[in-house]
């Protein structure tokens, strides 16, 4: 008996001290938490009830949400108050936006664009022309200094406007194929738009500065540092057939400055550095197996680790803030990958069915995953652990430390918050 108790001394003070141990380590590395900001109700008497699109302006302060029924809610997150009255439009919109260093949003719907005042939800100027369709919504393009727009006014032109004037910087352009693509690059110096053919324009007069790049493009990804562009040609219909990967540099009026064969062929790429560059694409002879390569430019010839391969097509990918991991979604698995590494840092069983599956980086340590009409749910991105859900979701994104979703209720906006501790 005296065995016994001395035993249960022991145990008992080797629980106390693992309890202390993890509340010290708690102490150490306080736990992420999320406040909802804002509950932005959708219209009662709309026939289709919820909200199908939110977005942030600049600052954080005030939400756009179009709601089903035509109708866009201006929300004004410091009061919590909705901003005037709904406005209306003539159709469900399908793209809604901020206009950087303004006080302007725009909201597109099918044939037309349309920019309201954030501080008061009212209508400013005559609109602007723009083609959307269901198989194929293309948000207008907003030059990050906020000075450009780019709309699509039929679904084979494009045109560019000055955001202050409201007045066409050239006539509009038409192409032989549907316009795919509008993007500023980050830096305000180009505009990228592709119709079959990947075009290159200065925003700032509306002209082409480059021959238009043809075959096959399957990604293109830039890089204000040397204004480096990457393109990716290959034969689609052959799965032997390997990308070839070509640099131009906008400082070398787009002339080819380096090029190499990869092993695989390009499906999405994005810059890690300046010396990095992440493809994400097929193996070599295989059509469903989804590979991921971390190309080395600063070796001669560059040298290719492999991050991931699966049996399964990539849903969708992203690169978190330190540039350190990538995060993938595939078929029923969510997995994080820290570059370097040959095994996953941690992977969570993904149950949604639905095809459409995203995942999205944030200003913190954690990133956030949605399925359409599904749940959105946020992992720490040091252990995979979940922090945050919401259930049947029909549109989710992120923005900066900011979850931004909607539902068959309305919308609503969340914050990441680190709880202060006291003395």
């Amino acid at each position: 008996m005296r065995s016994l108790a001395v035993l249960s001394v022991v145990v008992a003070k080797m629980v106390t001290q693992q309890m202390l141990a993890a509340q010290s380590h708690a102490a150490d590395k306080p736990a992420m938490a999320f406040e909802r900001l804002a509950m932005i109700e959708s219209n009662p008497q709309s026939r289709t009830p919820g909200a199908r699109l939110i977005e942030l302006n600049e600052n954080k302060d005030i939400a756009a949400v179009a709601m089903y029924g035509c109708k866009t809610v201006f929300w004004n997150l410091k009061t919590n108050a909705a901003i005037g009255e709904p406005a209306q439009q003539s159709g469900d919109a399908g793209a809604i936006g901020f206009i950087t260093n303004s006080n302007l949003a725009y909201t597109a719907d099918w044939d037309s664009m349309q920019l309201l005042n954030e501080e008061t939800g009212l209508k400013t100027g005559r609109g602007f022309p723009h083609r959307l369709r269901e198989d194929s919504v293309l948000a207008p393009a907003i030059s990050p200094n906020g000075k450009v727009l780019v709309t699509r006014n039929q679904m084979n032109s494009l045109q560019f406007w000055n955001l202050k004037t409201h007045a066409s910087i050239r006539p509009e352009y038409t192409h032989d194929s549907t316009v795919s693509k509008l993007q500023f690059s980050p830096d305000n110096k180009w505009f990228f738009s592709n119709a079959n053919s990947l075009n290159i324009w200065n925003p700032m007069t509306g002209e082409l500065v480059a021959e238009s790049i043809q075959n096959n493009i399957y990604a293109t990804a830039y890089l204000p540092t040397g204004q480096y562009l990457v393109t990716f040609e290959h034969d689609r219909k052959d799965s032997s057939s390997k990308s070839k990967v070509m640099i131009r540099s906008g400082a070398a009026d787009w002339k080819i400055v380096r090029q190499f064969e990869l092993p695989g062929q390009a499906r999405h790429a994005e810059w890690i550095d300046q010396n990095q560059l992440l493809i994400v694409g097929t193996a070599v002879g295989e059509k469903f197996t989804t590979i991921g390569f971390v190309v080395h430019l600063n070796q001669s010839p560059p040298n290719f680790d492999v991050v991931f391969k699966n049996d399964y097509p990539i849903a969708d990918y992203a690169i978190t803030k330190d540039r350190q991991h990538l995060v993938t979604i595939f078929n029923r698995k969510l997995s994080c990958w820290k570059f370097g590494e040959t095994k996953p840092k941690w992977e969570q069983t993904w149950a949604g069915k639905h095809w459409r599956k995203q995942v999205f980086s944030t200003a913190s340590d954690w990133v956030m995953a949605h399925a359409l009409g599904e749940n959105a749910i946020a992992y720490s991105i040091e252990d995979g652990t979940e922090l945050w859900r919401k259930r049947e979701v029909i549109y989710a994104k992120t923005d900066g430390n900011h979850i931004l979703v909607t539902d068959k209720h309305g919308a609503e906006v969340w914050q990441w918050t680190v709880p202060t501790t006291a003395n």
